[in-house]
């Protein structure tokens, strides 16, 4: 809020806004889309790029479409325009199915926890929380990578309590993170596609401490294809691709390792459509063949989408908890205001 604040204080005649409501929550979001019709009304120019086509449709009076570097087309948008007449321009195609429909409820409560968190705390970042994860369920939650140092707190996984959490020794127990900046913290965006697959698997890939180009090789082009990433070498740079290209680089990274848990945050911030709807089932997919997810995310019809069981996280603490048929947005809204049920 800061940083748009600062861009639109300077009497600016106009002001590009590039994904500004990324990490907004919700009443930060409507705050911003206030502040751009009042900027409108007063003769400013506004640009507005993102991915989040609900808001495209609220706020502009033209809306342009981009795919694949390349201009496709301009709307009027008059009211009559519609989220699919968008979703087909971007991806070239009609989606079979909507992006954010709702997730079929899977009861897993009867089945083993694969994976508990007892109260995990941090002073002035984050009260004791717990929860847990069955056997076959997608869920949702924060700090339990052992990325930032914790005050008090016990982590079980597969009945067994972790001594050290820390993103080497979980990653020895194939627990994968998808960090949620892929340009700050998930990839290396100035060394080759290759480079960045072989990294997890490093001893894998390599023979007597030489690396195995071959391998490599072969192992990187297979995901490539497995996610459809448009890339023209496995030698191109990260920095050269599109941001879901490069979501989708960073995920095939982790699944290459074939891990039991992926603690995924943010997976789809920042790409167009087609590559979220991509993402999602792949998710899905991966989770019915046994990949347990722990899922964090800003965007709540994508948990809608995805998950089974759903902890709403205000003021540094769980506030509560919904499953199947309790999960909707008045539900999640209520909770996070503090008037919902626990």
């Amino acid at each position: 809020m800061v940083e748009i604040l600062r861009c639109i204080s300077n009497n600016q005649q106009i002001i590009l806004l590039d994904e500004p409501t990324s990490g907004l929550n919700n009443d930060e979001t409507c705050k911003l889309m206030q502040i751009i019709r009042d900027l409108r009304d007063k003769g400013i120019t506004i640009i507005y790029i993102s991915h989040r086509i609900n808001e495209v449709l609220e706020i502009s009076d033209r809306i342009t479409i981009l795919r694949d570097g390349k201009y496709i087309c301009t709307y009027l948008n008059d009211g009559n325009l519609t989220e699919d007449d968008l979703v087909s321009a971007m991806v070239g195609r009609e989606l079979s199915e909507s992006l954010y429909s709702k997730k079929i409820f899977i009861d897993a409560s009867a089945n083993p926890v694969f994976y508990k968190v007892e109260g995990l705390s941090k002073k002035n970042a984050l009260n004791p929380i717990g929860f847990e994860l069955h056997e076959g369920v997608i869920t949702v939650s924060q700090m339990i990578y052992g990325l930032e140092g914790k005050d008090t707190g016990e982590i079980t996984f597969k009945n067994e309590k972790l001594t050290k959490i820390t993103p080497p020794e979980l990653l020895k127990k194939k627990i994968l993170y998808l960090n949620n900046n892929r340009k700050k913290a998930g990839l290396l965006l100035g060394s080759g596609a290759a480079d960045n697959m072989m990294m997890p698997k490093m001893d894998e890939l390599s023979t007597l401490s030489f690396l195995n180009n071959s391998a490599i090789a072969d192992y990187t082009e297979k995901y490539i294809r497995l996610f459809s990433i448009v890339i023209p070498n496995i030698f191109e740079k990260p920095r050269n691709l599109s941001g879901g290209n490069q979501q989708k680089l960073m995920i095939s990274m982790c699944i290459g390792t074939n891990p039991e848990l992926m603690i995924v945050n943010e997976p789809t911030r920042g790409i167009d459509v087609g590559a979220k709807s991509e993402i999602h089932k792949f998710i899905l997919e991966a989770a019915k063949q046994g990949t347990g997810f722990i899922i964090f995310s800003s965007d709540l019809p994508e948990l809608m989408g995805l998950c089974d069981r759903i902890y709403v996280m205000k003021n540094k603490s769980i506030v509560g908890e919904l499953a199947g048929d309790q999960i909707d947005e008045e539900s999640v809204f209520a909770l996070a205001a503090g008037s919902g049920r626990c």
